[in-house]
């Protein structure tokens, strides 16, 4: 018996007119019996602010955008399927030309040349299907477009030639020299929490005095939803999904504006290395947007900051950017009171094994848990101790208690790591990078039953890592 087909590599996603709902439903079912994943769910069509959220990121994130063109979409000048259309018209903007990802089907007989649909789907070459008839031949075709440019085992990047890394889903653990594994996490948790963002709130974003246009204003209230932690939370996921919402309104408003393309950058890069989408996708479209950036507003900070960033985080993220530490290095001369420049030039110094500079920087910005894995990995044991202390008497944060029960097994104090564990509360269970973390520290704890409940609470089959912990298995 013949093996069955894989299944291609990303999702489509079916944008509609709800009058079209049962040709929409013929043509997933089509797609789905060709193993072809399709995000396509009538009962979740109940509007809101998280079904709207969740609708955005989909589109965001789906390999294809397969908008249904019909007599029924011509007939609706206004509908929610249009700003759907409109979000994979922005999106498509940043893809390179000549890779698929608007594939309009029309139905009914609706002439592409007559129909009312955005100008880049006028671009593309369409799918012509006739009232009731969905032919077998459709599911093969989208098969054939997904298995396009994205299918490949790497993905390069616009500044670099060098192959990006995938990320990995770590199903079984695998014994690991302690040391390493106290680095690795200790990184990880750091890069995740971000405690220094806790303090002092930066001089960098504080909005200039004076009337703000609307690109202005959507641009400040994104860097706030980013870099302010006026309650001590944390950032989620969620405040980056809503920080690049509002970029994407700045685009849609000035498209030729160096500043937003930045600020989408760094606010990718972010999402990257906090390990909430580290895909090949959102590293492509990151450098993207620095090399837009660039070529639009070549002298701004935030475009240099946006290259450094990308340079070092994405492009060449463990073989250290001569480039990257240049710029960071002109960033932080000319504004010393940016943490994004400093923590960027730390990382460039940290990925060329310049710890202990890196690390004298990151305390001189007032950053001690970012100092003390740098001073953890070249041994500077006391010293990474005193700064852990100090990160965790600015804020008793998730990542900083984390940061002590790294400590405390690395002293070999493993009763003072265990408090420190119990003091890490149960709703940050359900991250990958906690769990994983507070699994793996409760077993060298010896506390197997403390593992085996969260564990249990952790909502996945498995865990997923990123980053640092990849570098160091």
């Amino acid at each position: 018996m013949p093996d069955s087909p894989p299944t291609p590599r990303g999702a489509v996603f079916l944008s509609y007119a709800t009058q079209d709902a049962e040709a929409a439903k013929r043509i997933c079912e089509a797609l789905r019996k060709e193993r072809v994943e399709v995000w396509f769910d009538q009962s979740e069509l109940k509007g809101g602010d998280a079904w709207d959220t969740k609708i955005k990121r989909q589109i965001r994130e789906c390999a294809l955008f397969v908008p249904i063109v019909s007599a029924n979409t011509q007939a609706r000048p206004e509908g929610y399927f249009r700003l759907e259309w409109r979000l994979a018209e922005q999106r498509s903007l940043l893809i390179a030309h000549g890779r698929p990802f608007i594939v309009p089907i029309a139905i009914g007989g609706t002439r592409d040349r007559d129909a009312l649909v955005p100008e880049s789907f006028l671009d593309v070459q369409w799918i012509k299907l006739n009232d009731g008839e969905i032919p077998a031949a459709l599911g093969v075709r989208v098969r054939k477009l997904l298995g396009g440019p994205e299918a490949e085992p790497a993905h390069k990047s616009p500044l670099s030639s060098a192959p990006m890394a995938e990320s990995r889903t770590i199903r079984n653990s695998r014994p690991w020299l302690i040391a390493a594994i106290v680095g690795a996490m200790a990184c990880a948790a750091l890069a995740y929490w971000q405690p220094w963002r806790s303090g002092e709130k930066p001089s960098a974003i504080v909005p200039a005095p004076g009337p703000q246009s609307e690109v202005d204003q959507l641009l400040s209230r994104a860097t706030a939803m980013t870099t302010e932690d006026a309650t001590h939370k944390g950032l989620s996921e969620e405040d980056y999904e809503t920080a690049g919402d509002l970029l994407d309104r700045a685009k849609a408003l000035d498209g030729l504006n160096g500043e937003v393309w930045a600020k989408e950058a760094i606010n990718d890069v972010s999402r990257i290395s906090l390990g909430f989408d580290s895909s090949p996708a959102r590293k492509d479209r990151a450098a993207t947007e620095a090399a837009r950036a660039i070529e639009l507003s070549p002298n701004s900070y935030y475009a240099r900051l946006a290259r450094a960033q990308v340079i070092e985080r994405v492009v060449a993220p463990s073989g250290g950017s001569q480039e990257a530490e240049q710029l960071a290095k002109e960033l932080v001369k000319e504004k010393p009171d940016d943490p994004e420049a400093r923590v960027t030039l730390a990382n460039a110094l940290d990925s060329e094994g310049r710890h202990g500079e890196a690390a004298e920087l990151l305390l001189q910005a007032k950053f001690p848990g970012l100092a003390a894995n740098e001073f953890l990995q070249i041994g500077r044991v006391a010293e990474a101790d005193a700064a852990a202390d100090q990160a965790l008497a600015m804020n008793r944060s998730a990542g900083n208690l984390l940061l002590k029960v790294e400590m405390e097994i690395f002293s070999e104090d493993l009763k003072s790591a265990r408090l420190f564990i119990d003091e890490i509360p149960p709703s940050t269970y359900t991250d990958d990078k906690t769990a994983w973390v507070l699994v793996f520290d409760c077993l060298l704890v010896r506390d197997s039953e403390k593992a085996l409940d969260i564990v249990k609470a952790f909502p996945k089959d498995w865990f997923t890592v990123w980053g640092d912990y990849e570098n160091q298995r």
